[in-house]
């Protein structure tokens, strides 16, 4: 009989290898396949998902979770969200988990871990991610091919490069994903520029997928619906929601001439079938037209933009048309997002990680600055706590000496010392628990946007926690269709990790003694209806109606429109509401602040105030009865403020022939050098109008004026008066080059000297999205203020 101690050894191998055998087993029975990005491609910086299939070939289910490494940047910490996995026996099922990536990473490791077993891992290889600035194209197509004749060309970026003062061009990259893929989260498509649903039967798709399509073309997204291979799905419920028109039928036209002007090709291929619809009254705008149909339009969305192609651009004789090219590039450079909001998932990591120059300006466009500066977490000056050691010096050592000696008891030194140290170190406790507060603190804004005549809408929700314990917290939110991100401002601090299951949460926040950490949420909300506006422009009143077809009630409605705006009463689900408001310039911004330090509702808006003055529409403010805020500490109870306001963009109207007001005319600052811009707007490179700049000798600025056009209206002349104010001598007139930006070429020109009247060919300087650029350039030895102002007639 073999020994004790001999038998425990063996017993201790077999139970080793009876727990590893079944681990083996499932690590062999279980597969992992892995997309990331849109067919593999990717836009780095920005979020972006991946699609893991799992497949179960064991007895028994797996539970676990599904994590992502980044094997080529594992020093820095990209944030994501990883998934939790519950995985039935016999089964396959579709995961994503989503992430941030770096633009030069080739390769990423997906793990399972399961709960009480093995880790699998499969490295998967990255196409090479494209750059931030480049454009890209996801097209959404159960086949092959679609937009790849796409790749590699380029179009006109959205702002100018910098230095030296030339048009940047952006590379276009296309990307595929197959409809039963598609992410249900909207921040997952944050890295996409345009998104284009070929062949999407909605009826075949998971709703809460089609709902974060929506959500996100309402955070700033622009989404493509071409007639597709089956014109009949544009009648669903899903699209009629988004489209610019209503759907009619089918109807065959000779040829389609209009389509010349975007493609820049004549089109004379034929005969062809189209689909036949209406615009949508005050929503829709048709970019092309043939006898009466509109053939291509585009209407606003939440923050974003929807573009109809009334038939399909993918089958003959479309695809056999030599203009399809530019006239893609035509309906990309319409993709511009609107948002008034910023946001720090929505913009690449370099611009709010680390300490840079593009972390001031972010954080101080978005809401996100207005939930830190709160009482509770505000330091201490250094001169107080100077003043604090310094006492706690001279009463250790030489007061306590002198007091001691003049007691002739120098002995006692052995007590008073120990007891001075206890009785500063509890005062130096209590003072921090009296400046910096004792209890758990969570501050959260929640900013919906949205538009009239649309049903979905984004949601960004921005929170602070402050923990005056050393500990670890669970921070999530109990909505399906967030995000969410750790906000770091300092590249010591790594990015926490979340989890999505259902829910997003951070299930383990570790937080030092008196510490701040900061979350930002982004998903959307499903509002059950939409808000109806029938406004009507005149050259000095705002006046109609808007009614309230939402499942919410609207609180503390305000209505802004330029500088003015106009208190209205609570409006109800189906309740209508009158507007008659004139149409003025205020010398000065509304401030609902009444104290030094008013609440987060009142600073929210505010905010949101200054960001509806500069978006050259009428904006509706309001809270949303029945919105709960998002964000939870799941194991604590914080003291909690909250704010949640909703901003909804509305259409309007104008007389047959008008001017743009100076407020419908938004002026940004987009490339200075040597050069002091007047800034008196909300949003970062927002400035006041007319637009007033002091150019040091040898300095330049760019800047770019946007025209806000209202709905179904047409900019007939374009006028540009210059004026010089300082040194106003000819010779100094002489010393400013003024130049436009013609969009045909690609070069500046340059125009007529400073203080003359110039009309600008539309044709040439304007762009597709109403945008015309100047710059400004001082080649004297003195520093000259110049003031330029743009005057704009429509019909």
């Amino acid at each position: 009989m073999l020994p004790t101690y001999k038998r425990l050894i063996i017993y201790s191998f077999a139970a080793f290898f009876a727990l590893l055998g079944p681990a083996a087993g499932a690590k062999e029975a279980i597969s992992i396949a892995a997309t990331a990005g849109f067919g593999g491609i990717l836009k780095g910086q920005y979020w972006a998902p991946i699609a893991v299939e799992l497949t179960n070939k064991t007895d028994r289910d797996i539970q676990g979770i599904l994590t992502l490494e980044h094997v080529d940047f594992s020093v820095v910490r990209l944030s994501q969200c990883d998934a939790k996995v519950n995985l039935p026996s016999h089964s396959k099922k579709l995961y994503h988990i989503y992430s941030r990536f770096n633009e030069y990473e080739q390769s990423v490791r997906i793990s399972l871990r399961i709960t009480g077993g093995a880790t699998i891992d499969r490295k998967i290889q990255l196409r090479r991610p494209c750059s931030a600035a480049d454009t890209l194209v996801v097209c959404v197509r159960n086949r092959e091919g679609g937009l790849s004749f796409l790749n590699g060309a380029s179009v006109t970026a959205s702002q100018p490069q910098p230095t030296p003062f030339t048009i940047r061009k952006s590379t276009i990259q296309v990307g595929s994903i197959k409809p039963w893929m598609l992410p249900n989260r909207p921040a997952a498509y944050f890295g996409a520029d345009l998104v284009v649903l070929s062949d999407l039967d909605p009826g075949a798709i998971d709703p809460d997928t089609l709902k974060a399509l929506a959500m996100w073309t309402a955070s700033g997204g622009t989404l493509v619906i071409p007639a597709g291979i089956n014109p009949q799905n544009l009648r669903h419920e899903f699209f009629s929601d988004l489209l610019p028109v209503e759907v009619e039928g089918i109807v065959d036209l000779p040829t389609l001439h209009c389509l010349s002007a975007l493609g820049k090709l004549q089109f004379n291929l034929g005969p062809v079938s189209v689909v036949k619809a209406r615009l949508k009254p005050r929503v829709g705008t048709a970019l092309a037209a043939e006898s009466g149909i509109p053939i291509v339009a585009h209407r606003m969305y939440g923050a974003g933009r929807v573009i109809y192609i009334a038939f399909d651009p993918f089958a003959p004789p479309y695809r056999y048309w030599d203009g399809q090219t530019n006239f893609w590039k035509s309906i990309i450079e319409l993709s511009r997002p609107e948002s008034a909001i910023a946001s720090p998932m929505q913009a690449p990591f370099s611009y709010f990680q680390g300490n840079n120059y593009q972390s001031k300006s972010w954080f101080a466009g978005s809401v996100f600055s207005l939930v830190v500066p709160r009482p509770a977490i505000q330091a201490p000056s250094s001169g107080f706590v100077g003043l604090f050691l310094l006492s706690y010096i001279l009463l250790l050592s030489p007061a306590s000496y002198l007091i001691l000696r003049s007691l002739k008891r120098l002995e006692l030194a052995w007590i008073t010392t120990p007891a001075t140290v206890l009785a500063f170190t509890i005062g130096a406790y209590a003072l921090g628990h009296t400046m910096k507060g004792s209890a758990l603190r969570l501050n959260q804004l929640t900013v919906i946007e949205g538009s009239d005549e649309a049903r979905y809408a984004r949601v960004v929700s921005t929170a602070s926690v402050f923990s005056p314990a050393r500990r670890s917290y669970e921070i999530g939110s109990s909505d399906p269709y967030a995000l969410a991100e750790s906000i770091v401002l300092s590249q010591r601090e790594p990015a926490l990790p979340g989890l999505v299951n259902g829910e997003c949460i951070f299930p383990n926040v570790p937080m030092a003694m008196w510490s701040t950490k900061m979350f930002e949420f982004a998903s959307g909300a499903d509002l059950g209806g939409v808000v109806h506006s029938n406004l009507l422009l005149t050259p000095s009143r705002l006046k109609g109606t808007i009614e309230n077809n939402t499942r919410h009630t609207l609180t503390n409605c305000l209505l802004f429109y330029g500088n003015q705006h106009k208190t209205l009463s609570n409006i109800a689900p189906g309740d209508r509401v009158t507007v008659d408001m004139p149409v003025v310039l205020n010398k000065s911004a509304p401030n609902f602040a009444g104290n030094p330090m008013p609440s987060l509702d009142t600073q929210l808006k505010t905010h949101l105030a200054y960001a509806a003055m500069s978006s050259g529409r009428p904006v509706l403010i309001a809270g949303l009865s029945g919105f709960r805020p998002l964000i939870y500490v799941k194991n604590a109870k914080p003291k909690t403020e909250s704010a949640i306001r909703c901003l909804f963009y509305l259409g309007f109207q104008a007389e047959s022939t008008f001017q743009l007001s100076p407020h419908q005319v938004r002026t940004t600052v987009e490339a200075c050098y040597l050069a002091n811009p007047e800034r008196r707007g909300t949003g970062v490179g927002e400035i006041n109008r007319p637009f007033g700049v002091s150019i040091n000798p040898n300095g330049s600025c760019v800047v770019a004026f946007n025209l806000d056009l209202p709905t179904g209206t047409t900019l007939t002349s374009l006028t540009l008066v210059s004026k010089l104010e300082a040194r106003g001598d000819k010779l100094a007139a002489k010393d400013i080059k003024l130049s436009v930006l013609n969009r045909q070429t690609g070069n500046w020109e340059a125009l007529s000297p400073l203080g003359s009247t110039v009309v600008l060919d539309l044709k040439k300087y304007l762009s597709s999205n109403n945008k015309v650029w100047m710059k400004l350039e001082n080649a004297g030895a003195f520093t000259h203020s110049v003031r330029l102002a743009v005057r704009a007639e429509c019909k």
